[in-house]
């Protein structure tokens, strides 16, 4: 007979069965071999044999030596009424030491913010695991989550134990996307109303070939894998994350503008004034945005655009270049004009209603004669591909800069089959028997045009106050460079949709978590010299030394706290660790 082989269950019952001989095929391959089940050993370490067992003879029985009725021997008594910690009785463990500074400065933020309320709230049974989920993608970005049960072992967390990579995916799932907009919805009402939201959006990679969301799209980073669109709304004076959403990674950003409204809409988010940038620029979406009445501060793409280009041409050179459109502090030029703009409020037809809106006209000199510079470097350099080797890739910017006279070849002309290489090829392409360089005044660009940029706004009628909010965006790219180097978000590790939602949901945590510690510390910065010569990397490097001891059936006590970290914790606005732990914060330190 074959060796019994057991395996334990999660209840805690152990099965006992024995695998079959392996048969090679006909291809060459191993088959799997058939397995045999015997039975399985319950709790109290009874054998309960199954149909298959009770069958055997006598001789069989015996020959698998299975102990039908086993008498445990005074340890396993002792054992088995201990609850084992890493493979060892509670009462064998001396104590531990953990790091504590670190996640005991999040953890405090987490509660002033309400968040770990709102997780209290919406997740009763693992909001501490979501928590030291969150605590872990903050302060140990660089390891992957199945890593965290071992992580958690050398830091404190809201929950000890209960985060092995077995249970991991059932905690993700149970995170269900009711209970995600409720919280969603909770937070946005704590936001203050009067703050503006940069919205933008950047790609996820993925390799996982079974996300339903994942596709090939436009991706900055050049990354040859397909990708995942992550929206995120990001407060320019609260500098904390409002709102997060994923699409297909073959959607523009120009197409996510009616499901951010409806999102909006959901999240009962009221005269709150947005701010995006040229990528979602339409007309479209300039409507959908009145309709919905949400201020928005929004970058034009394009000055070429029918609005756009009647309110240009109603302005003179010297109104917009004049003393009194210059501010010294921007370097700008900057002019007001207001539009009617016209849009159909139900169905196609006409326009039925109008709604004011500013443009903000901006000329920068500099800017007009950096882009000068460039075009004539540009023109110089292909006028030198065309005297020495044309390349064919580039026939469209010869004819838009010269007037060129190819002779008897034909720059365009198919390629043909050539029998010695066995492939089609083109021609090589020589250079053309003569060239002009075109007028300037037929580029197409005039020179005042090179440095304007325009904002559409239908809240803000200062041009100044828009440009300086709508500069202020920069805090929603620097939420996106969190999420992928210091919560570890960059590339996507998982297979199952809902637990990619779920991670993603939690990644906002910790986006809201590492925000709200930078700005902590760009505030205090000015007026702290200390502060100054931190940043979140080396703060979370001094607050690790303070560790925290436990040691079975006493009570657990900090590290003594140093006076530049109590210095530290105080600016932050978090008082320091207590010396001697409550009672309540030794029961979460439990090891179960």
């Amino acid at each position: 007979m074959s060796k019994v082989l057991r395996q334990k269950a999660a209840n805690g019952e152990v099965y006992l069965f024995s695998q079959g001989p392996r048969k090679r095929m006909a291809d060459g391959k191993q088959a799997s071999s058939k397995r045999i089940s015997y039975g399985k050993i319950l709790a109290d370490g009874s054998f309960q044999p199954n149909a298959y067992y009770q069958g055997l003879s006598i001789d069989a029985k015996r020959d698998l030596g299975i102990e039908e009725n086993p008498q445990p021997s005074e340890l396993e008594k002792q054992l088995n009424n201990t609850k084992i910690s890493r493979g060892r009785p509670k009462e064998i463990l001396q104590g531990f030491r953990k790091t504590h500074g670190d996640s005991y400065l999040l953890m405090q933020v987490a509660q002033q913010l309400k968040v770990t309320s709102l997780l209290k709230q919406y997740w009763p049974g693992i909001w501490d695991k979501l928590l030291s989920i969150a605590l872990f993608m903050s302060l140990n970005h660089e390891d992957s989550l199945y890593l965290i049960q071992s992580w958690s072992r050398t830091h404190t967390l809201p929950a000890p134990s209960g985060l092995s990579s077995g249970n991991l995916s059932r905690i993700l799932d149970a995170v269900e996307e009711d209970d995600r907009q409720n919280f969603l919805k909770d937070w946005a009402a704590l936001r203050p109303s009067e703050d503006t939201y940069c919205v933008d959006g950047s790609s996820f990679s993925s390799m996982s070939q079974y996300l339903r969301r994942v596709r090939w799209g436009s991706n900055k980073e050049h990354d040859p894998y397909e990708q995942i669109n992550v929206l995120v709304a990001f407060g320019n004076e609260s500098h904390l994350p409002l709102f997060i959403s994923s699409h297909s990674g073959n959607i523009p950003d120009v197409s996510t503008m009616e499901d951010f409204a409806h999102n909006m809409y959901g999240l009962d988010v009221r005269n709150t004034e947005f701010c995006f940038d040229r990528g979602y620029c339409s007309v479209n979406n300039i409507t959908t945005l009145i309709k919905r009445k949400h201020k928005f501060i929004l970058a034009a793409n394009s000055l070429t655009a029918g609005y756009i280009k009647h309110a240009l041409n109603a302005i003179r050179k010297e109104e917009l270049t004049s003393l009194s459109s210059y501010n010294d502090d921007k370097e700008l030029h900057g002019i007001t004009r207001e539009i009617e703009w016209s849009y159909q409020v139900n169905g196609e037809g006409k326009a039925s209603s109008t709604a004011r809106l500013y443009l903000h006209i901006f000329y920068n000199p500099q800017m007009a004669l950096d882009k000068q510079k460039h075009e004539f470097s540009d023109i110089k350099e292909l006028e030198r591909e065309l005297t020495t080797k044309p390349i064919r890739s580039h026939l469209e910017k010869y004819e838009k800069y010269f007037t060129i006279h190819w002779g008897s070849q034909d720059p365009y002309a198919k390629p043909e089959y050539d029998a010695q290489l066995k492939k089609k090829r083109r021609p090589v392409l020589t250079p053309p028997a003569s060239f002009s360089m075109k007028p300037v005044s037929q580029k197409g660009s005039q020179s005042m045009q090179r440095g304007l940029f325009v904002l559409i706004s239908n809240s803000q009628s200062n041009c100044w106050e828009a440009h300086r909010r709508y500069l202020k965006r920069t805090s929603v790219e620097k939420a996106f460079m969190n999420l992928k180097t210091r919560i570890g978000l960059r590339r996507i590790r998982s297979g199952q949709q809902s637990v990619v939602d779920s991670r993603l949901f939690i990644a906002f945590i910790s986006l809201i978590l590492v925000s709200e510690l930078e700005r902590r510390m760009s505030d205090t910065s000015e007026s702290s010299a200390l502060m100054r010569k931190y940043n979140p990397e080396l703060l979370m490097k001094e607050f690790a030394s303070i560790d925290q001891y436990h040691y079975s059936s006493k009570a657990r006590h900090v590290t003594p706290v140093t006076k530049k970290q109590q210095e530290l914790y105080a600016l932050l606005g978090v008082d320091s660790p207590a010396r001697v732990m409550t009672e309540a914060e030794q029961a979460r330190c439990e090891i179960s």
